[in-house]
This record gives structure tokens, sequence and C-alpha cells, in this order.
């Protein structure tokens, strides 16, 4: 990060993690030089191993997940799915299966466990569940009747404001939109009629913000995941024409970290690896729509530094800053000088005026210094990051492409798969994927590091590190590998028969 030499809590955490992922990309140009690539092997057997561990008994450290029980159960069986990997022996695929439907309220939708009130983030987890399994039995579990009356009853009046209500008497926002409709699309439900009654195509419009993301609700900061629910539902209703694409589609882009190569989920944060899904599907998501053209995308990476003019730009603001300590120093040594002249002199009111300036000086000198490093360590850094790896071919496989992306998508493409597999993996190689460098693996971040690895490779044709990191092609919308959503679509055909 290049900030102007005034530090604050978030250019810190950002120096300290750029650091981080310095020193394993570092280590990853040496091994590439020598022709080794074994750093971008995707450690598929660790992570299913990782999963299937979750799907038992879990700690008690997992309390604060009790009532998010079916999205343990979705992280985990998704994130095999998506790996090819099997469920374990034990619990066994019936087990799972009745433990979701004790989830399942009475007059429809999922809670959080069972006996729980439902909710639309846990029903999304609960069907994705269960369609994820790929089993009758389990899909058989759904209450249609009663899960699209739940749903409905979640509808706010475009009257009222439009949007859904996450549960009874909750909150209005925009991923509610995104659940119910991903459920009602999966199991064959009246899509139009649930975005009738909630007024959502107009509601997820008036969620864009100034930035061109979209926040929660109206008014609130743009944010990647919310974006991602709002656009994900516009797609499946086809209505994608109400957003202003011209201004979403570069603030989506600037979010993806030139030097990390992930995603931060807003503007000035850091990059969390979980945003490879919520962020980085939005492209592969507009193009399947048509709605990503090669134009867009010369316009998105016109506004994209290239390494070259990174370096320039960190080459530039070393100048700068070091030229203001200096005269910050300088400052600061008159004000000194002053101060012990004034002390001899006796005047006491002019010695504490300049004794205060000499401290004011001193105080913007250290934080000068500080940037000064942080711009000296980001310049030095620069040719090691992701944008410049991939820059300089990372010799991925090809394969065919889902949409026809321009050339710069697959370098960001590829700098976000470098960014997942060597920064989100444990160096130890055990299983498990997670937040960023420091962090510990988790459940949700293995999911949707996995979901976002599977997304960027089926749509841009590229699989950083081989054949052999190739993963199952995911439902870009609905976050569900697509042999699940087939299989779920067949069996309401026959329902309906």
């Amino acid at each position: 990060m290049l900030d102007d030499g005034t530090p604050t809590t978030s250019s810190r955490e950002q120096w300290a993690l750029e650091l981080q992922v310095l020193k394993l990309y570092r280590y990853l140009d040496a091994e590439m030089m020598e022709g080794n690539y074994n750093s971008l092997r995707l450690n598929k057997e660790g992570h299913a191993i990782f999963l299937q561990k979750g799907l038992g008994r879990l700690s008690k450290g997992f309390i604060s997940l009790d009532m998010r029980r079916p999205w343990v159960v979705y992280w985990i069986v998704h994130g095999l799915a998506v790996l090819g990997a099997d469920l374990p022996a034990q619990p066994s695929v019936a087990s799972i299966v009745e433990f979701l439907a004790t989830c399942q309220a009475p007059d429809g939708g999922f809670g959080g466990g069972p006996y729980q009130l439902p909710h639309l983030a846990t029903t999304y987890a609960a069907v994705a569940s269960l369609v994820s399994l790929k089993d009758e039995t389990a899909l058989a579990v759904i209450d249609r009747d009663t899960l699209m009356s739940f749903f409905l009853r979640m509808c706010v009046p475009p009257e009222q404001g439009g949007g859904m209500v996450m549960h009874q008497g909750g909150e209005v926002d925009i991923r509610g939109c995104y659940c119910a409709l991903v459920c009602t699309h999966l199991l064959g439900l009246d899509t139009q009629l649930l975005a009738e009654r909630s007024g959502m195509v107009d509601f997820i419009r008036r969620c864009q913000t100034y930035e061109g993301g979209l926040s929660g609700e109206p008014g609130n900061e743009a944010h990647g995941g919310y974006t991602f629910c709002g656009l994900g539902a516009l797609f499946l209703l086809q209505r994608l024409d109400v957003l202003d694409l011209d201004s979403l589609i570069p603030w989506a882009c600037s979010l993806q970290a030139s030097f990390e190569g992930g995603f931060a989920g807003r503007t000035n944060k850091l990059v969390d690896g979980c945003y490879a899904y919520w962020q980085g599907a939005i492209l592969p998501l507009l193009a399947q729509a048509g709605l990503y053209t090669a134009e867009a995308s010369r316009r998105a990476a016109a506004l994209r530094p290239s390494p070259e003019q990174e370096a320039a730009a960190a080459d530039a603001l070393v100048s700068h800053l070091h030229l203001r300590l200096q005269t910050m120093e300088d400052g600061a040594a008159k004000n000194k000088t002053d101060y012990m002249q004034a002390m001899e002199a006796e005047n006491e009111a002019a010695a504490m005026e300049f004794k205060r300036n000499y401290h004011r000086a001193n105080q913007q000198a250290q934080h000068l210094r500080e940037g000064l490093d942080r711009a000296r360590s980001h310049a030095a850094a620069v040719p090691f990051g992701a944008d410049a790896l991939a820059a300089a071919d990372l010799q991925a496989a090809q394969v065919e492409p889902a949409n026809s992306l321009a050339p710069s998508d697959a370098t960001r493409a590829e700098a976000l798969q470098l960014w997942l597999l060597a920064a989100c993996q444990l160096e130890s190689r055990k299983g498990g994927m997670r937040d960023k460098p420091g962090k510990g693996p988790d459940y949700y971040h293995t999911c949707y590091c996995l979901s976002g690895l599977a997304i960027s490779q089926q749509a841009s044709g590229r699989v950083l590190g081989g054949l052999g990191n190739r993963l199952v092609d995911v439902d870009v919308a609905c976050n569900v590998a697509k042999a699940a959503l087939e299989h779920a679509r067949a069996w309401v055909q026959r329902l309906q028969q």
C-alpha cells in the first residue's frame, strides 16, 4: 500500500501483510527459477481430510457456530464436491440428511439448528447442502410448498421499501434476496412471484452506491459480499440491466490487489481469501450474461496500474517522502535551536512555543520515517508481486474457458490463483485454507477459496500449477457444483411431470 506518510491502523496492517506475502512470493520466485513449481500445487488430499474431519463431533471452541450449523455442513459438503473428493464414511449421508431435516421448521425454512428460528441464510445453506449431496432422498426432505410460503412471508412489500427480511422480525438485507432466490431457482419454485412480492429488482438497484458496488441496504457502504448477492439475484432474474455496470466493473477490478493478487471486500481494506469468490466471481458472472465485453475489459485494465507503473509510483513516493522528511527534520532542528536561545534569553513564553513546535515536528518526522520505510519496502517488493509474477508467464495449463475473456483478465485470473495457492494454503502443507498469511485455516475460508479458485479456472481457461490443480466446475450464481445443480433440476422436472 502506498500511503502519504501518515500511518493508520489499516496501513500498518497492510504493510505487515505485504512483508509476509513478499517472503512467500520471493521463495516461490526462487523455486520457479529452478524449475520447481511445488509451491503452486493445490493440496487436494490435505484439504479433503481437513474438511472430512469437520463433519463429526466438533470441539467446544465451535460453540459460536451453534446457530449456523447448516453453514458448517454446506462449507464442508460443497468444499468436498469442488475438490471432487468423497464424503467420509461417518457420519453417513443419511445422518447428514437427517440432521438437516431436524433444522426445517414446520411452517417452512431452515434454522441454524434444531428448533431454531428459520432464517434465509441458513435456509440457503441447508438447501445448497442437500442439493450438493446429489441424493434424491436428501432433496425429498425439503418441503417445497412450506418453503415458498416462508419466502413469501419474508417479503417486504414494494410500497414499504421492498427487499426481504432475513427472519421474522429481522433486518432487511440484500443477502435475503439472494438466498431466497437461489433456493427457488434450485428447486424450480416461482422466482418471478418472489421478485414481484418483494420489489426485489428495484430494491437491489437502490443498493448500488456511488463507488459502483452494492451495499446491504440502500445508503450503506459498497461491499463485495453484498455486491455478489445483488448481482447473483439479478442474474437469475435476467435483470442485470438495472445496474450501472460502467461503475460496477471498475470498482470490482480495483479491489484486486496488484501485489497480493487477492481481493479486498471494501475500499482501503486488506485482502481476504474468501473474496476470491465474492469478488472474483463478479466478472465471470457478467461474462456469462454477455455483459462483460472485451471493451469493458480494456477499460477496466486501463485503470489498473502495470507493475512498471507501480514501481514508478513507489520510487516517486520514496523521493517525495525523503524530501518531506528532510524538510521536517530541518524544521525540528531549527525549533530546538530557537528553544535553547529563548531559554538563554529567559523568554519563557517563546521557549514553550518553540518546544511545542519541536515536538510536533519530531512526531511528524517519525510518521514520515515509517512512511518512507513502507514506500521503500513496497518499491523493492513490486517485482515479486502477483501481477508481476503473472505477467512474467507462470506457465499455467490451458483448458477450454467457459467465457471468452480478454488477455488482461487471464493475467488477473493467474494473479488470483497465485494468491490462493501460495498464500492461502499453509506453508506446512497441512490441509485447510485461510483468510491470509498469519491466520489459521477454517471451513468457511476453505470453501470459498476453493470456489473462487474453481471459478477462476473455468472462466479464464487457465489452471495455475498444472492440470492436477483442476477443480470441479461450479455454477457461478448459486455456488454449487454444476453437476449437483443439474441433478436437482432434473429431480424437480420429474416431480412436475
